[in-house]
């Protein structure tokens, strides 16, 4: 009987993967006895076109899986390509806003710092120049006069310490107070302790025909509203009356903050 050509393909055979013949009746390897695999090139019987037909179909499915996975492959690489494109550029975008804040809020802060510094300087040079001027006339101006001018530079000085960068604008009126006092420094007499006090609160200072006039101090008893903002009990004014009204003072709230109050009516 004609012999036909195969291959072994038992792994644990020694001679796996060798060619060889073998009967079609017992188409086996001579030396595991397992199935040999049949060679395309066989023509004995019809075997060699069936098994060319076979070859040429799984080749066809390889190639098939193959372009499959290949296609698969390719569309999932394209998708995370774009995947990290956008990442990268979500993360530039967010780099260059972080950039651009903190390159803003640098130069919000030096000019912060340089307007605080022309403020600063400027108050230097109001409270250097009215010192002067007090202790060239101190023998001229009464003991409250004295007291008045005083209290204008203290106010003068809590504000510089508290100044926020959008109230430089005070400056300028602590600065007409201050020079306003001493014009009419001569008429700060004190004539008198005794008066009227408002129903929200109680003044301590000197009076002038019962009203507040001079360097005092207001006391906030009741709940009231200054200069359109709220007073609670517990709070002060302190700075210079003049006929009933705070011609310049500074108010002191319960939260540690300080307000400058101008020509404000008490009686």
């Amino acid at each position: 009987m004609a012999k036909i050509k195969g291959i072994c393909r038992n792994e644990e055979c020694d001679h796996c993967d060798e060619i060889m013949e073998a009967e079609k009746s017992n188409f086996v390897c001579e030396y595991c006895q397992k199935p040999l695999f049949p060679l395309a090139a066989n023509s004995a019987g019809g075997g060699g076109r069936f098994n060319t037909k076979l070859n040429v179909i799984i080749l066809a499915a390889i190639l098939i899986l193959g372009g499959l996975g290949y296609g698969g492959y390719a569309t999932f690489d394209s998708h995370q390509k774009k995947v990290n494109m956008q990442r990268i550029k979500e993360d530039s975008i967010k780099a260059k806003v972080k950039e651009d804040s903190i390159k803003a809020a640098q130069a919000q802060e030096k000019a912060r710092s340089e307007v605080v510094a022309k403020v600063q300087a400027k108050a230097d040079s109001i409270i250097a120049a009215n010192e002067k001027l007090l202790e060239e006339k101190g023998k001229k101006i009464r003991e409250d006069a004295k007291k008045a001018i005083d209290t204008q530079l203290t106010s003068l000085r809590t504000v510089c310490q508290t100044l926020q960068f959008e109230n430089i604008a005070l400056i300028d009126t602590i600065e007409v107070a201050i020079n306003e006092c001493w014009k009419n420094a001569d008429q700060l007499t004190p004539t008198s302790n005794t008066g009227r006090n408002p129903s929200w609160g109680r003044y301590e200072g000197p009076r002038q025909n019962g009203l507040p006039n001079g360097s005092g101090i207001l006391y906030i008893n009741r709940t009231t509203t200054i200069n359109g903002q709220t007073a609670r009990p517990g709070e002060r004014i302190e700075g210079v009356f003049r006929n009933g009204y705070v011609n310049m003072g500074t108010w002191f709230k319960n939260d540690g903050n300080t307000v400058v109050v101008k020509d404000f009516k008490v009686l």
